[in-house]
């Protein structure tokens, strides 16, 4: 079912390095739009550093997971305050990029999901944190977005990686 509604925008933040706040940065923007605005944070790293900084319980919250999106289910997100909601990540995040390697269209899978179902038209905003490379599930994140910030620290080795962005 298509939904009329718009997409929400789309800021992804990422870096093919790690360490640089890449974390803190999605969550600092996600908490500031959220004190005027209907937000989503969306963790796509399997490391789930996002997930892990909430109180979430993951063991009744599956339905928030974001590997469902790319197994052809709905995603629920949960509320951790008011305004902000959050897709969790998992390590079972590996494995969906896998999988989707053998797949078409691999890198649009994101993209379609969030023009074919009405859960995140709710959202102003959807926020999401990636892992620092470039695999399937990032390229979708990055395929989706209005906005990519790139997030690089004072080290060369940073600033290099931000050029290649």
């Amino acid at each position: 079912m298509k939904s009329t509604k718009k997409l929400p925008k789309i800021i992804t933040v990422n870096m093919k390095k790690g360490g640089v706040g890449k974390t803190a940065v999605a969550r600092l923007i996600a908490d500031y739009l959220a004190k005027s605005a209907k937000t989503c944070l969306i963790d796509a790293d399997e490391s789930s550093n996002t997930t892990k900084r909430t109180n979430v319980d993951r063991s009744h919250n599956q339905q928030a997971e974001l590997e469902n999106i790319f197994q052809k289910k709905i995603v629920e997100p949960v509320t951790i305050q008011e305004n902000l909601d959050l897709v969790l990540g998992t390590a079972n995040l590996e494995q969906v990029n896998v999988d989707l390697a053998s797949k078409f269209n691999n890198t649009i899978k994101f993209l379609a999901y969030l023009k074919k179902q009405p859960t995140f038209r709710e959202y102003e905003y959807l926020v999401i944190d990636t892992r620092n490379d470039t695999n399937i599930i990032t390229n979708n994140m990055l395929v989706a977005a209005d906005l990519v910030l790139g997030v690089c620290d004072t080290c060369a080795d940073s600033y290099d990686e931000w050029l290649n962005l």
